[in-house]
């Protein structure tokens, strides 16, 4: 059991319902550093996201995730 699931499925077959395990992905970041250091160091977080959220991602391209500090960034919020 890997975060809590028992069980794999495969992600949604429309990719705007992707954005629920991205959120999911997001929220485990804050709870878990050692999850979040994985996850923003790796090339390719395909691997790290099915196994943490028990889904297959069926798309064909690399999830990187990237960290700003907008607080350390000087850059303006985008609202």
């Amino acid at each position: 059991m890997i975060h809590g699931h028992q069980y794999v499925s495969e992600a949604p077959d429309d990719f705007a319902e992707f954005g629920v395990i991205t959120a999911r992905i997001l929220a485990l970041t804050w709870f878990d550093q050692a999850f979040a250091r994985k996850l923003y160091d790796a090339e390719d977080a395909r691997p790290l996201v099915q196994a943490s959220m028990g889904v297959v991602v069926r798309w064909n391209f690399r999830l990187k995730f990237c960290y700003l500090d907008w607080e350390n960034s000087g850059r303006l919020p985008l609202f």
